[in-house]
């Protein structure tokens, strides 16, 4: 028993630090006519980072809007209600690229939305660990073949599961 605890000890203190770092931080603010939105820049250090931005309302009638957008000025993820009558938002941004990104935080109709109040919002940065990469990489050289790209098929696959749908005759008129 005493060598399975210290085995186990071992792992949580040891092995399991090594797979992913996190880094959190949270940022409280004031969304009105006279902030419409507030811009917070966000660094992601190494290739393969999931990205989790939350903001709550915490005061007012906020509807929340988040943008994540990269260095070059595209959006690359949004989200406006995390669910239907749930005005916060949430933006999870699996696998992404390390680089230099900004978070607009904002109300739904930007500076012509007619929501106020206060917000909290928090940021995950979960980075891949070296031994995740490794791993990652070790797959890509093990022995799996390399398959050639074909050329796209010109027939099309129709299957009809348990619905009595007639979607052949619109599909006929698009060929």
């Amino acid at each position: 028993m005493r060598r399975f605890t210290f085995a186990f000890v071992l792992l949580l203190f040891c092995v399991l630090p090594a797979w992913a770092q996190t880094t959190s931080f949270s940022v409280s603010g004031t969304i009105d006519d006279d902030t419409p939105f507030v811009d917070i820049p966000l660094t992601i250090g190494a290739d393969g980072a999931n990205v989790i931005i939350d903001i709550v309302p915490t005061g007012g009638d906020l509807d929340t809007l988040l943008y994540l957008v990269d260095s070059r000025g595209a959006i690359v993820a949004e989200n406006d209600d995390r669910a239907r009558g749930d005005f916060s938002s949430l933006i999870e941004f699996p696998d992404a690229e390390a680089g230099l990104y900004s978070i607009i935080a904002t109300r739904y109709g930007v500076e012509d939305g007619d929501s106020s109040g206060t917000f909290e919002l928090r940021v995950d940065i979960t980075e891949p660990s070296a031994a995740i990469q490794a791993e990652a990489q070790a797959v890509d050289l093990s022995a799996f073949p390399d398959l050639p790209v074909r050329e796209t098929a010109e027939w099309t696959v129709m299957v009809y599961y348990g619905g009595d749908n007639d979607l052949e005759a619109g599909i006929l008129n698009d060929l």
